[in-house]
């Protein structure tokens, strides 16, 4: 494990016992995801949509997290999908959500 991947597992569990998983996305990442994967998306049918898969640190390891078709619940909506998003001191995974 790298010293930057160290640190990060470091700095999240810091977080998970002191804040909860409620600020769990806010977990700084001190080395860039790797690119993503090609995915082919199934085809979805009306009120569906594709969420497209994305790289998460576990214990120090890059892993792969599938993509997965997603309910839209109110056709109003839009979905805007999760993603790694760099800051000024690493980076950081921001949840897909409905807006």
């Amino acid at each position: 494990m790298s010293k930057r991947a160290a640190a990060a597992l470091i700095l999240g569990l810091g977080l998970f016992g002191a804040a909860g998983a409620a600020q769990a996305r806010d977990i700084i990442i001190y080395e860039e995801p790797p690119p993503p994967r090609v995915e082919v998306a199934p085809a979805i049918q009306e009120h569906e949509i594709w969420e497209p898969g994305h790289w998460a640190l576990r214990a120090g390891v890059w892993i792969w997290v599938p993509g997965r078709v997603v309910f839209v619940r109110h056709p109003e909506h839009r979905w805007i999908p999760g993603h790694w998003a760099e800051r000024r001191n690493g980076w950081i995974w921001v949840e897909g959500r409905w807006n």
